[in-house]
């Protein structure tokens, strides 16, 4: 679709960024379809249900629309993302 500019694809972009998220504790998946805003979803291994959702402009955003990091700092996003879906430690009750 090309909404960012830059030497990357926006789908290499966000291969990138899913290489930078440690797979032993979460897993990703590359979401393309014709027409869309290609992003990538993460999931906590444990916690299933904890999903993060980015997606690449001229910046990495959130599915809601806040910038995440800039779009060559892979590894930024990577820690902002891991620490959204990082669980609360023991005895923290978290309220949604």
């Amino acid at each position: 679709m090309g909404y960012r500019t830059g030497a990357l694809t926006d789908s290499q972009a966000l291969e990138a960024l899913a290489g930078a998220v440690p797979g032993g504790h979460y897993s990703t998946a590359l979401i393309t379809g014709p027409g869309r805003l290609p992003w990538l979803a993460v999931v906590s291994r444990g916690s299933p249900s904890t999903e993060a959702a980015v997606n690449v402009l001229e910046g990495w955003y959130w599915a809601w629309g806040e910038r995440v990091a800039p779009v060559a700092d892979p590894a930024a996003a990577a820690a902002a993302v891991t620490g959204l879906l990082r669980p609360a430690p023991a005895g923290v009750t978290v309220h949604e």
